[in-house]
């Protein structure tokens, strides 16, 4: 009978050890859906500060790399038509040019942007909590930075006046880098956007204002 006893005090001592097992399992699972619920957010809008910064150093290398290898002068890109009088009549695109430098550069974004898809971004857990004196403090969380698509590039012709019957004419590379940050199980998309001066000149004489792309 002792022995009978012994098995069942054994046998109800096995279950309550298994009954807390499930609930401290239960307590930690829930304890962390509830940081994750909590901390993504703030965890993403970090992860795409850093990655904004990461994927813009590429585009300025990218760029600053290929102004260096070419030389760029207003007269490549643009030829201004006059009248008798010497005033501007027409601006004229040079579409050959214009094509082979946004394929240029489109090349050369893809190939260092690529660089970007197996990199890592590193965000000290004290910074999730939006307290000064955490910021920065603390082990860091891995976020996956990758290109989401081949980048764009747009040039666009801008006009604006610079005085008394002048106007300024800018030749601009717009650079658009679609990115996304993946927190497991979500990731989130955004887009990096800037914008470089290629070639500019005062124009005098009566032109129309505003903005056009270029083709």
């Amino acid at each position: 009978m002792r022995r009978y006893r012994d098995g069942s005090e054994n046998a109800l001592k096995d279950r309550r050890f298994l009954i807390i097992c499930l609930i401290l399992i239960f307590m930690i699972i829930a304890a962390s859906a509830f940081v994750s619920k909590r901390l993504k957010p703030i965890g993403f809008e970090l992860a795409r500060a850093y990655g904004s910064d990461a994927v813009l150093k590429a585009i300025n290398d990218s760029v600053g790399g290929m102004f260096d290898d070419l030389d760029i002068g207003y007269s490549d890109l643009v030829r201004l038509k006059y009248n008798s009088s010497g005033m501007v009549t027409s601006i004229e695109y040079n579409a050959g040019e214009i094509t082979r430098l946004k394929l240029r550069c489109s090349d050369i974004l893809s190939k260092n942007l690529s660089k970007l898809k197996s990199a890592k971004i590193k965000i000290p857990i004290g910074s999730l909590f939006g307290d000064i004196s955490l910021s920065g403090r603390g082990p860091s969380l891995s976020v996956k930075l990758s290109s989401k698509a081949v980048p764009t590039v747009e040039l666009i012709s801008k006009l604006e006046s610079s005085g008394v019957n002048q106007s300024l004419h800018d030749i601009i590379m717009r650079v658009t880098a679609y990115v996304s940050v993946y927190l497991p199980p979500e990731s989130k998309s955004f887009t990096v956007t800037q914008d470089y001066v290629l070639a500019q000149t005062v124009i005098a004489g009566d032109v129309p204002q505003g903005n056009i792309l270029i083709e």
